[in-house]
C-alpha cells in the first residue's frame, strides 16, 4: 500500500511540474510582432528575427489561428500569414483578431465575419458584432440585439435593447446578461433565462467566472450568476470596482489602485497609480511613473522601472524604457528580447496552424 502511494505521489509530482513547465513558458511557435525604422517583422521567443523587418503597413495586429491583421497602403485592413505574405486582402474599414475560428469585420459601417480562409462565413448585414464566446457571438441589427453560432444561425432571437457578450470561461456554465424595457437577466448559451429580466441596473458587463459587474447611480456591483449582490463598492467604500480575472477585481479609492479577491477583501494594497488585469498569474501596476508585475499575492515580481508595459502572453511580455521595446519572461523578469525596438505586440502561438 505505501508502495502504491508512493507511486501515485510521483505521478502527481510529475504531472504538476508539467503543468507549470508549460505555462511558465512560450511555445516553440511563439511570434510577436516588433516595428524598427518605420518596417514591421516578427520575431520568436527566443528574440531570433523570423520574419524580415521589412514589412510596411500602416498598423499591425497580433497573430491568431495563424493570421495576423495588417493595414494596407490604401488604409484598409487584411490579413497576412505566418511568412509574411498577404492571404485576405485589404478591403476591409476594421477587423479583429480570430477567435472561434472566425475573425469579425466591418465594410462601411456593417458587421460580419470570415474565416481564415478570407471567405464570408456570415454576412455583413449587423450594425454591430461583439467577438465569439463559446460558439456564439453578439449581434445587433435595428437597434435590437440577440445571439449567433459560428454558423451565422440566430440562436438567440434579436430582441433585446442591449447584450453583454458570452466568453470563454472554465465556468460550469457561460452566461449573458440581456436588457429588455430598463430591466436585465441573464441567459444561457441555449438562450433560456436563468435570471428573469427584473434587474434593476443601468449596465451589466461580462461574466467571467460566474460573476459580472453592475453599475447602477454612481455605484459599482459584482453580482453572481443568480443575479445576488455579492459585493458592492459602498460596502467597501470603493469609488470603483473592475472585473474579475484570476479570481481578483481591480478596486480604487479616490485617484489610487489595488485588488480584492471574490470575498471582497483586499488582498492587493490600495497604493498604485494604475493597474491592470491579470494574464498568467500576473499584473501590471504603476507607482511613481515606473511599471513593474505583481503576482496575485500582492509581491513584485518584476521591479517597478519601466515606462510601459503589456499583458502576459505565452510567457512573455512586452516592456518599453526611454522609448524602446523589448520583452521579459514571466519567471523571474529577466529581458530575454533585448529593449531596441521601436514597438512591439504580444506573443501568440502560431504552431498549430
Amino acid at each position: 500500500m505505501a508502495q502504491k502511494n508512493f507511486i501515485k505521489t510521483i505521478i502527481a509530482v510529475l504531472l504538476m511540474v508539467s503543468v507549470l513547465c508549460s505555462c511558465n513558458g512560450p511555445t516553440d511557435g511563439s511570434l510577436a510582432m516588433v516595428r524598427k525604422n518605420g518596417k514591421y517583422g516578427f520575431v520568436n521567443a527566443k528574440g531570433d528575427i523570423v520574419i524580415p523587418l521589412k514589412l510596411q503597413y500602416g498598423d499591425m495586429g497580433n497573430f491568431s489561428d495563424g493570421l495576423v491583421s495588417a493595414m494596407g497602403s490604401n488604409g484598409q485592413y487584411g490579413f497576412i500569414n505566418t511568412a509574411g505574405k498577404e492571404v485576405i486582402p485589404f478591403e476591409y474599414d476594421n477587423v479583429s483578431d480570430f477567435n472561434n475560428g472566425l475573425a469579425r469585420v466591418v465594410k462601411d459601417g456593417r458587421y460580419g465575419f470570415i474565416n481564415t480562409e478570407g471567405e464570408v462565413i456570415v454576412p455583413l448585414e449587423y450594425d454591430d458584432a461583439g467577438d465569439f464566446g463559446n460558439g456564439l457571438a453578439r449581434v445587433e441589427k435595428d437597434s435590437k440585439c440577440g445571439f449567433i453560432n459560428t454558423n451565422g444561425e440566430v440562436i438567440v432571437p434579436l430582441k433585446y435593447d442591449d447584450a453583454s457578450d458570452f466568453v470563454e470561461s472554465d465556468f460550469s456554465e457561460s452566461l449573458a446578461a440581456v436588457e429588455q424595457n430598463g430591466k436585465w437577466g441573464i441567459i444561457n448559451t441555449n438562450g433560456e433565462m436563468v435570471v428573469p429580466l427584473e434587474l434593476e441596473y443601468d449596465n451589466i458587463s461580462n461574466f467571467s467566472d460566474g460573476l459580472a459587474k453592475a453599475h447602477s447611480s454612481g455605484r459599482d456591483y459584482i453580482i453572481n450568476a443568480d443575479g445576488e449582490v455579492v459585493i458592492a463598492s459602498y460596502m467597501f467604500i470603493y469609488d470603483e470596482l473592475g472585473d474579475f480575472n484570476d479570481g481578483l477585481a481591480m478596486i480604487r479609492r479616490e485617484s489610487k489602485y489595488g485588488f480584492i479577491n471574490t470575498e471582497g477583501n483586499v488582498t492587493i494594497p490600495v497604493i498604485y497609480d494604475a493597474v491592470g488585469n491579470f494574464s498568467e498569474g500576473l499584473a501590471w501596476v504603476k507607482e511613481n511613473g515606473k511599471c513593474g508585475f505583481v503576482n496575485t499575492a500582492g509581491e513584485v515580481v518584476i521591479p517597478l522601472e519601466y515606462d510601459a508595459v503589456g499583458d502576459f502572453h505565452e510567457g512573455l511580455a512586452w516592456v518599453m524604457q526611454d522609448g524602446k521595446y523589448g520583452f521579459v519572461n514571466n519567471l523571474d523578469g529577466e529581458i530575454v528580447i533585448p529593449l531596441e525596438y521601436d514597438a512591439a505586440g504580444d506573443f501568440a502561438d502560431v504552431s498549430l496552424h
